[in-house]
């Protein structure tokens, strides 16, 4: 009986790993991108240099897609690690 519920959290863990890593290895690229092409658009339509914005914007992006990427893979697995704690979800 322990063993098998070991193995079920186990198992959970895994998959909120695997989903954690999922989600940041797409929100990471994309948020950098997107923040970049905003920074882009604002210092365009300003008529300001653009190099220092931008690459704050891309590192803004990494930020996010990392906070982001965490907390989807979090929320994707949060069922998975409530049907390891309920007794009755054999």
């Amino acid at each position: 009986m322990y063993r098998v519920d070991v193995t079920r959290d186990v198992l959970a863990e895994r998959r909120l790993v695997h989903r954690v890593l999922i989600a940041v290895a797409v929100l990471v690229p994309v948020g950098a991108v997107a923040f970049a092409l905003l920074m882009l658009g604002a210092t365009s339509l300003a008529g300001a240099p653009e190099g220092g914005p931008i690459a704050m914007g891309a590192a803004t992006g990494v930020l996010a897609g990392l906070f982001f990427g965490v907390w989807a893979g979090v929320v994707a697995s949060s069922g998975d690690i409530e049907h390891t704690e309920d007794p009755h979800s054999h």
